[in-house]
């Protein structure tokens, strides 16, 4: 997923803001761990491992 994609700008970031705003009603430690566990989500899906079973050989 990269920042200028579609995915990203209408998908992921509004979720994530309007979490991180819900979230951070309550607890600013919450909130921090949410725009941690999303950041770890963002970077993953761009760099998703290759599926170990085509690996033969």
């Amino acid at each position: 997923m990269l920042f200028n994609s579609y995915i990203f700008i209408f998908g992921f970031l509004p979720v994530v803001w309007l979490g991180f705003y819900q979230i951070g009603k309550s607890s600013h430690a919450m909130d921090a761990l949410w725009l941690a566990a999303a950041s770890l989500f963002f970077y993953g899906w761009w760099a998703l491992p290759p599926d170990p079973s085509a690996r033969r050989g």
